[in-house]
C-alpha cells in the first residue's frame, strides 16, 4: 500500500509526461485562443467603425475649411475685379493710360494678394501692367510690357460678354516664356473692358497670387494624412510631395488619370462631396465649380461651369485587424500566454486530481482486499472449530478403544 502511494506520488511528479496533461492542455488552448481571436475582431471592429467616423469627421472639417478659404479668396478676387471694371479711369485706358494706372494701383495697394494687374488691348498687348515685387507695387514701363496673344488665357477670356468673369486655371506664373522661380502659383481672373460706347477695348486681367492659400494644404509623412488640391485635369497643385507638383508645366507625368485610374474615375464621378474607401486610404473629397469659387452674383465664362478643383482630404483607414500595431502583437502575445498558462494550471490539476482518484480507488481496492481475507479468515476459524469438536470426540474414542483393545488382549493372552 505504501509502495503504491510512493508510485503515484512519483507518476505526480512527472505530469508533464502524462498524456492527460497535453490532451487538456489542447483542450482548453484551442477554445481559449478562438475566443481570443473573436474579441479581437469584435473589438477591431467597433474600434475600427468608430475611428472610421472620426476619421471622415476629421477630413470632413479640413477640407470645408480649405474649401471655404479658397472661395473666400476667389470671392474676394472677383468682387474688386467686378469693381474695378466699372471704374471710369479703366474704361478710359486708352485716352488717359495714366489715370487708368492709378486707379488700378490704388486697388493693388489695398489687395496684398493681387501680384499683377494689366489691361490688355485686343491685339494682346500690355498697354497698363502693375506688378508687386517684395512687398512694393511697381509700374512696369512701357519697353517691359509684353504681348500675351499666344497665352492660354487671353485666347480664352477674347470671347467674354459684359458681364462675364473668365477664371484661369491655377498653375504657375510664366516671365518671358520661362517659369518664374520660386514657384508662384497664379490664377488670373479676366474680364471685358467696355467703353461708354458699349464696345470691349480690351481685358482686365488680375493675376491673384495663390501661394499663402495653396500653402495651408498639409502634406504629412508618406502621403498619409493630407488635406491635397487637385485640377480638374487630375494634376496635383498642393498637398503632395514637390517632385508630383505641377505636372501639366513641369512635364512630369504625375497626373492621376494615368498613375491610378481607377481613383480618377472615382473622383469624376463625384457631384459635390462623397466620402470613401480605397485600397488603405480613407477619403473625403468636395468638388469646387468655378461658380462656386466666385460665389452668387457673378457670371463665368459659358463652357468654365464644368471645370473646377477637387480638395480631397485624405488618411490611412483603420486596419489595425489585418496590420497589428507592435503593441497589439504586445497584447495579443500575452493574451495567448495567459491562456497557455490557465490551460497548463488546469491540465495539472486535471492531472493531479486523475492522480489523487487512481490513488484512492487503489487504497480502497486494497481494503477490499483486506476486509474479504478477514471475512476469509474468520470462516476458515468457524470451520476450523466446528471440526476439531468432533475430530477431537472421535480422537478420544479411538484412543480409548485402543487402550481397551490392548488391556483385553493382555488378559486373553497372558505372558510366559
Amino acid at each position: 500500500m505504501l509502495s503504491q502511494a510512493v508510485n503515484n506520488e512519483h507518476h505526480l511528479k512527472k505530469w508533464y509526461v502524462d498524456p492527460i496533461y497535453w490532451r487538456t492542455l489542447l483542450f482548453v488552448s484551442v477554445p481559449g485562443g478562438v475566443a481570443l481571436a473573436l474579441v479581437w475582431f469584435a473589438w477591431n471592429l467597433f474600434e475600427g467603425e468608430r475611428y472610421n467616423q472620426k476619421l471622415q469627421a476629421d477630413l470632413e472639417i479640413g477640407v470645408v475649411n480649405h474649401a471655404v478659404d479658397l472661395e473666400s479668396w476667389f470671392t474676394a478676387a472677383g468682387q474688386h475685379l467686378a469693381i474695378a471694371r466699372q471704374s471710369a479711369a479703366v474704361r478710359r485706358f486708352h485716352e488717359d493710360p495714366k489715370a487708368a494706372t492709378d486707379a488700378l494701383l490704388i486697388r493693388a495697394r489695398e489687395i496684398p494678394n493681387l501680384m499683377q494687374l494689366r489691361i490688355i488691348d485686343l491685339a494682346g498687348n500690355e498697354v497698363i501692367r502693375l506688378d508687386r515685387r517684395n512687398g512694393q507695387v511697381a509700374v512696369i514701363g512701357n519697353d517691359d510690357l509684353q504681348n500675351k496673344a499666344d497665352r492660354y488665357y487671353f485666347q480664352d477670356a477674347q470671347n467674354l460678354s459684359e458681364a462675364e468673369i473668365y477664371i484661369s486655371p491655377i498653375d504657375l506664373n510664366v516671365e518671358l516664356d520661362v517659369v518664374e522661380v520660386p514657384w508662384r502659383p497664379t490664377v488670373r481672373l479676366a474680364t471685358p473692358v467696355m467703353s461708354f460706347a458699349g464696345n470691349q477695348e480690351g481685358l482686365l486681367i488680375f493675376n491673384v497670387d495663390m501661394s499663402l492659400p495653396l500653402s495651408t494644404f498639409i502634406r504629412g509623412r508618406d502621403g498619409v494624412g493630407t488635406i491635397r488640391l487637385l485640377d480638374h485635369d487630375g494634376y496635383w497643385l498642393a498637398g503632395m510631395p514637390d517632385n508630383m507638383l505641377w505636372g501639366f508645366m513641369t512635364g512630369s507625368t504625375t497626373d492621376v488619370g494615368r498613375s491610378d485610374p481607377a481613383l480618377w474615375q472615382r473622383l469624376r464621378a463625384i457631384d459635390e462631396t462623397n466620402s470613401f474607401q480605397y485600397g488603405d486610404d480613407y477619403f473625403y473629397v468636395e468638388r469646387l465649380r468655378l461658380s462656386d469659387l466666385l460665389g452668387e452674383g457673378y457670371q463665368i465664362s459659358s463652357g468654365q461651369d464644368a471645370v473646377g478643383l477637387y480638395v480631397m482630404g485624405v488618411d490611412a483607414a483603420y486596419k489595425r485587424m489585418f496590420a497589428p500595431e507592435a503593441r497589439d502583437i504586445l497584447l495579443l502575445f500575452i493574451g495567448g500566454a495567459l491562456i497557455v498558462v490557465l490551460a497548463g494550471y488546469i491540465a495539472f490539476l486535471v492531472v493531479k486530481r486523475k492522480a489523487s482518484t487512481r490513488a484512492r480507488l487503489q487504497v480502497e481496492g486494497q481494503l477490499v482486499r483486506a476486509q474479504r481475507m478477514a471475512s476469509l479468515g474468520q470462516i476458515v476459524a468457524g470451520v476450523s472449530h466446528e471440526l476439531r469438536t468432533p475430530i477431537g470426540n472421535a480422537y478420544s474414542v479411538t484412543t480409548t478403544l485402543d487402550e481397551q483393545v490392548d488391556e483385553l488382549q493382555g488378559l486373553v493372552d497372558p505372558g510366559p
